[in-house]
C-alpha cells in the first residue's frame, strides 16, 4: 500500500511540476534525466527514512516521532546535498533543478508523515514489547 500512495504522490508531483514548468519556460523542453535526478535522489532519501522509522518501529516504539523527525532532518540533508553537488558540477540550470527537487521533496514529506503518523497510532509488535525498558 505505502508503494502505491508513493507511486500516486510522485505522479501527482510530475504532472504537476510539468504544466507549471512548461507554462514558465515554454522555449525550454523539460529535461528527463534531471527529472529522473531529482526523483531518484528524493525517492532513495524517502527510504532511507522509512527504514530508520521501521528500525525505531521494532525496537523501541516509545521514540518513533523523534526517529519520524530524525528521518525528515536525513531527508533534507541527502536533498540538500545532491542539490548544491548537482549545482555545482552537475550540466542542469538551477532554476528547473531547484524547482524540480522541491516538488519531489514536498510530496514524498507527505507520503512520510503519514506513515509516521500511521506507524505511531498501530499497536506495539510482539517485539517492541520484549525491549528492556
Amino acid at each position: 500500500m505505502k508503494g502505491l500512495v508513493v507511486l500516486s504522490v510522485v505522479v501527482v508531483a510530475v504532472v504537476t511540476a510539468c504544466g507549471w514548468q512548461i507554462g514558465v519556460w515554454r522555449e525550454s523542453p523539460i529535461d528527463v534525466g534531471l527529472v529522473a535526478f531529482c526523483a531518484a535522489v528524493n525517492l532513495v532519501a524517502c527510504w532511507l527514512s522509512f527504514l530508520l522509522i521501521v528500525v525505531v518501529r521494532r525496537t523501541n516504539p516509545d521514540y518513533l516521532m523523534q526517529a519520524a523527525l530524525a528521518g525528515i532532518l536525513v531527508r533534507m540533508m541527502i536533498a540538500g546535498s545532491a542539490t548544491m553537488i548537482a549545482l555545482s558540477f552537475g550540466p542542469w540550470p538551477s532554476s528547473p533543478l531547484s524547482i524540480w527537487m522541491i516538488v519531489f521533496y514536498l510530496a514524498l514529506l507527505i507520503v512520510e508523515t503519514m506513515s509516521a503518523i500511521k506507524a505511531q497510532k498501530l499497536p506495539p509488535t510482539e517485539r517492541s514489547e520484549t525491549v528492556v525498558r
